[in-house]
């Protein structure tokens, strides 16, 4: 064995293209437990490929001397089967090299001839030609490729184990994607910001989990889509401006780089520092900034119209720990959620509360109403209702027991996220279990860009925090409210009690009111903690901290009412017993999650709201006044002494801008 041995061997090719194999043995160059292999394929036409196979010993000496010649006898039937287009080696050094591109696998991974393999677009608008991109899997081994002019990859990962981390790289650009198996894996900005705050969440970067993917907790599908969703809900005016749907993944959705769909998107974006997106839509420029910390990953978003100088803050923070517990507890709640979908598309109108009992824990307790009354109101709200999907979008809290999440619900005409607490039962399911608060509340306070129309004049847009408590009568006897700020109310000031209220479109609800608004020149900063003081009829009073939410200066434009066989003016006549219609435009710093339309109607006895579903993006909307109403308490007609048409504008995480048109 001390001396080179050159063994030529007549081979049958398994593909056209190879008409020969020849390799050089060359145990000199190597130690007692390895043997050096040149190999050179012949093709039927350009020139040859050369490279190097570095045998190497784990069997023990006396079985390795035995089998070496068979191993290299194996390997050129190998290599005989690939393409003369580049193929691949187990050579830590010089791959197999041609004119096309190569795939280098380290010296670790054992390369086939399998197609598995991992595709994708590297993209920042335009294509990223020509960058480097490198494939690590779980436990350290690395492919690596070059991007074709069109930006696109492809990638052997036979023998690797997922999931794999991706880096691109051009120049002095980088970019880090992920991929949880074999299929389409994109790198693109909006990956690569995605993965700078998970990373940061759990104590470190992106760069450096790349050098050490085994050292760290890598994300998990259901971690990627938590924040994928963050940030979907501020860039939603521009996927649909592009019709991109809402189901776009942007790491497992191919997409071409060529200015159109989601790389038209991609065109409008660019990546700034500490993981922030910043996006351009026509005079609307929206800055997403994302900031990992203790498992949860905040998302903070300021739209500005240069236009109006309209702007919109929203801030919503969800946990993404890639604990085994929390994955499948995300995963328990949305088989839970996908059981009510499918429910209550199959009842359709004749959706009943007994039809989605089991889905709800018995201990159940959301805002005062417990298992039995929460499924009556579940039913009144869905029956007829086609829901698309209920999805778990994002997690506020969670323990190995309970979890809070934001859930968002697709229906024919919106899309809206609903809280959601989720508990596991002594058997391992997961039920419905509600938030536990005893205080029976429909709405506590919100904060709007609100303007009245009134006989009196047009007060214009200001800031406006509402509170707003409607329990089923005789449980609520007092509601005080607190300002920390002392912005809009300078004491604890007691909410005003107002007539019982009717709710017949959504569901049918009778309701004491307890109300009080107040206005400002600006809104309080987000995060400011407003507290409620509850009296019930029974038991212990109850404080409630609620957080200033998300706020927005933006307006509902170009509003303007007409009424059918008539002209409106703010006398009640010229609407009562007619069909009014309004037509507006939509606000356009924030995704607009739902619009109402409607009108609320007064008499002496009680206030009735009449607010039919409404499209997510209706500009215009005609309901009926009518002159008298039925007390349902009474079971009596009541004459209108009132109404207020209303067009609100609500957003994703909070946002709302309200005109009101009052006639009193």
């Amino acid at each position: 064995m001390g001396v080179g041995i050159l063994y030529r061997l007549s081979v049958v090719p398994r593909r056209p293209g190879v008409v020969g194999v020849r390799l050089a043995v060359s145990p000199a160059r190597c130690n007692v437990d390895s043997v050096c292999v040149s190999v050179e394929l012949s093709p039927t036409s350009g020139r040859p490929l050369r490279g190097n196979v570095l045998l190497q010993n784990y069997m023990g000496a006396k079985l390795f001397m035995r089998l070496w010649l068979i191993s290299i006898v194996l390997i050129a039937f190998t290599l005989a089967g690939c393409g003369g287009g580049g193929g691949g080696t187990v050579s830590s050094g010089s791959g197999l090299t041609s004119g096309g591109s190569s795939t280098t696998v380290s010296a670790t991974t054992t390369t086939t001839t399998s197609t598995a393999g991992v595709t994708g677009t590297v993209a920042k608008g335009a294509p990223l030609a020509g960058a480097t991109v490198t494939l690590i899997d779980s436990l350290g081994h690395t492919v690596t490729t070059t991007t074709a002019a069109d930006g696109t990859y492809t990638l052997n990962v036979s023998g690797l184990t997922p999931p794999y981390l991706i880096q691109a790289t051009l120049g002095s650009q980088t970019m880090y994607s992920i991929s949880f198996g074999n299929g389409n894996a994109n790198v693109t900005p909006v990956s690569d910001v995605i993965l700078a705050a998970y990373f940061q969440s759990i104590g470190t970067t992106a760069s450096a989990a790349f050098g050490n993917p085994g050292g760290v907790t890598l994300p998990t599908p259901a971690s990627f889509e938590l924040i994928w969703q963050s940030i979907l809900t501020a860039i939603q005016n521009l996927l649909t401006q592009n019709g991109v749907s809402q189901s776009f993944n942007p790491i497992t959705t191919s997409f071409p780089a060529d200015h159109t769909g989601f790389d038209a998107v991609l065109d409008s974006t660019s990546e700034g520092g500490n993981s922030s997106l910043t996006t351009v839509s026509g005079t609307v420029t929206t800055t997403i900034s994302l900031a990992g910390s203790g498992d949860s990953v905040t998302t903070d978003v300021h739209s500005h119209d240069s236009h109006t100088g309209a702007d919109s803050y929203d801030s919503s923070s969800t946990n993404v720990s890639g604990s085994a517990a929390l994955q499948s507890a995300i995963a328990s709640a949305n088989t839970l959620l996908a059981s009510l979908t499918t429910i209550i598309n199959a009842k359709g109108a004749a959706l009943q509360a007994t039809d989605i009992a089991s889905l709800i824990a018995s201990g159940f307790m959301e805002d005062g109403q417990g298992a039995s009354a929460y499924a009556t109101t579940l039913a009144q709200q869905y029956a007829g209702v086609s829901v698309t999907s209920m999805v778990v979008g994002s997690v506020v809290s969670f323990t190995p027991g309970s979890m809070v999440a934001i859930v968002t619900v697709t229906t024919a005409n919106s899309t809206q996220p609903v809280e959601m607490t989720f508990q596991k039962t002594e058997n391992g399911t997961w039920l419905l279990s509600g938030n536990h608060q005893s205080v029976p509340t429909f709405h506590l306070i919100s904060y709007e860009n609100a303007r009245d129309i009134t006989n009196s004049g047009d007060s214009g847009y200001r800031a406006d925090v509402a509170v707003d408590l409607r329990a089923p009568q005789g449980q609520v006897t007092g509601v005080t409210v607190t300002d920390p700020t002392t912005t809009f109310f300078p004491t604890p000031n007691t909410v005003v009690p107002k007539l019982p209220q009717i709710d017949v479109t959504n569901p049918m609800i009778f309701a004491d009111r307890f109300e009080l608004n107040a206005t400002a020149a600006a809104f309080p900063a987000l995060g400011t903690l407003f507290s409620l003081g509850v009296t019930p009829a029974t038991g212990t009073p109850v404080t409630v901290d609620q957080p200033v939410g998300n706020t927005t200066t933006d307006t509902i434009g170009s509003y303007n009412l007409t009424v059918a066989g008539g002209t409106v003016t703010h006398s009640l006549s010229s609407i009562v017993g007619k069909t009014v219609t309004a037509t507006w435009t939509l606000p356009t710093t924030f995704e607009v999650d739902r619009v109402k339309f409607g009108v609320t109607l007064q008499t002496a006895n009680l206030i009735e709201d009449r607010f039919p579903e409404t499209s997510d993006a209706a500009t215009s909307g005609s309901i009926a006044i009518p002159a008298t109403i039925t007390n349902p308490s009474t079971n009596t007609s009541e004459a209108v002494t009132g109404a207020t048409v209303t067009v609100e504008a609500l957003g994703s995480h909070g946002e709302d801008v309200v005109i009101r048109d009052l006639w009193q």
